[in-house]
């Protein structure tokens, strides 16, 4: 039972779950704002239906693994609330469709607003209890709006894509202008990917660098014969590991608290008297990977607090929404085809902005990050 359980909070993870919260947005708006052709219609609807099963399987599945299943609609219960109206909001508007008729069930037309409580899904970031209150801490939300803000550009427009005619000229113009200008996105493009890869790579380098240094040197003291005096000094590296992590990671403490903690660990080795050549080569090389951990850090703070200018961040989103919106006015004639290769475009265009905008916040969740995976290796391998 508790691997089902685990497989279905796998498949129904909440960045899923968001991520079709995000995905209604654009269907909503061409159901409400586009007059739809019956073949869009029925696009929409697959993908509306589509949507709805994934959320009634997860509110099912879920409600299903619980053991205590009164317990779990409590503990949850705004998230399981927003499951039930999003369950329900097809049969209202069914039922609207039917009984419109009827003058005293016309108020059945208010399903149409439940459709809209789906957005609620939103919240579920903040509301899903005790357990996992910092799970949408684990969940970069920006990147999953960039992603479907270009797509549902993308498709909400592909909707108005064989609404145009032009003439030959005309097409040729659209098409050397989508042409030119997408060889100079993706010209953009490499460089910003260049740019904020260059930065993650050396972000890991510099953290793998400095926990090999502070790694030595708490070898390094093992072979030093003050057992007493060298007591304190596990404890302090351990407060340096914890500090870091929650500067970094967590963003609890100022970057000003790592240089004060690193201070420490240097100042301690100043009161360290040594006895024997052997004592002084060891000290020596303690410095001297305390050196190598300095630079790591210096360099890693800096790294960390690069941050690339919103201003080529509106820009890139500009040029994204001009890319897929170009694509409307090459003329298509079948609403299939105009769909299909304009969402294409704009799900690849939405992948590219996102995985920069990803990269870019290397110490937050997304798809790539950059983990404290190290930081905890050299804690646990102090405090054995």
């Amino acid at each position: 039972m508790n691997k089902f359980k685990e497989r279905i909070y796998y498949i129904f993870s909440d960045g899923v779950m968001v991520a079709l919260a995000l995905l209604i947005i654009p269907v909503i708006l061409a159901q409400t704002l586009l007059e739809l052709s019956p073949a869009q219609q029925i696009l929409v609807s697959v993908i509306d239906w589509g949507i709805w099963i994934a959320f009634f399987l997860e509110f099912f599945l879920k409600l299903t693994a619980e053991e205590k299943k009164l317990k779990w609609l409590r503990d949850n219960w705004f998230d399981s609330l927003v499951s039930i109206i999003i369950i329900i909001s097809p049969i209202l508007e069914n039922a609207e469709t039917i009984f419109s008729v009827v003058p005293g069930l016309r108020l059945l037309r208010l399903g149409r607003i439940a459709r809209l409580s789906r957005l609620l899904r939103f919240l579920r970031l903040f509301v899903l209890g005790g357990k996992i209150k910092h799970t949408w801490k684990r969940i970069n939300l920006k990147i999953y709006v960039v992603f479907f803000f270009v797509l549902g550009i993308g498709f909400a427009a592909s909707f108005i894509a064989t609404g145009f005619e032009y003439s030959s000229t005309d097409t040729t113009w659209i098409s050397l202008f989508v042409s030119v200008f997408g060889v100079f996105y993706s010209v953009l493009i490499s460089f910003f990917v260049v740019h904020i890869w260059g930065k993650f790579n050396d972000i890991g380098g510099e953290i793998g660098k400095q926990v090999n240094s502070l790694r030595n040197v708490y070898i390094l003291t093992r072979q030093l014969p003050h057992a007493a005096e060298l007591s304190k000094f596990p404890s302090m590296l351990v407060e340096y590991v914890n500090c870091v992590i929650d500067t970094l990671w967590t963003k609890k403490t100022a970057h000003q608290s790592i240089n004060d903690k690193f201070m420490r660990l240097v100042n301690f080795f100043d009161d360290i008297r040594v006895s024997s050549k052997t004592d002084e080569i060891v000290i020596n090389n303690i410095f001297e990977e305390l050196r190598i951990s300095s630079g790591s850090q210096t360099n890693l703070i800096n790294l960390s607090q690069d941050k690339t200018p919103k201003i080529l961040w509106i820009l890139l989103l500009l040029l994204s929404i001009v890319l897929v919106g170009s694509f409307i006015f090459l003329g298509f004639q079948n609403q299939l085809l105009a769909t299909t290769l304009i969402t294409l475009v704009s799900v690849v265009t939405g992948l590219v902005v996102t995985l920069i905008f990803d990269i870019d916040t290397p110490f937050q969740a997304g798809f790539w990050n950059i983990s404290s995976q190290p930081y905890l290796d050299l804690k646990e391998f102090v405090e054995k």
